[in-house]
């Protein structure tokens, strides 16, 4: 989370971030979570934007159903 927003580099994923664990899983329909190093290969698709990646995944948890 330094290098995003105190460093603000564009292109950070955390694998290890529970909220990003969990925003894929609803986001993506999984019922269990892939191991770390898959969500980071998932991840590689949003190259070189995964920071940006990130901040809409954390947002989407925060929107409640209308």
């Amino acid at each position: 989370m330094f290098m995003m927003f105190t460093l603000a580099r564009p292109d950070v994923f955390a694998p290890d971030d529970v909220g990003l664990q969990n925003a894929m899983m609803k986001i993506y329909g999984w019922n269990t979570l892939p191991p770390k190093k898959e969500l980071a290969v998932f991840a590689e698709r949003w190259k070189p934007y995964r920071t940006v990646a990130s901040l809409h995944l954390w947002q989407s948890l925060n929107n409640a159903p209308a």
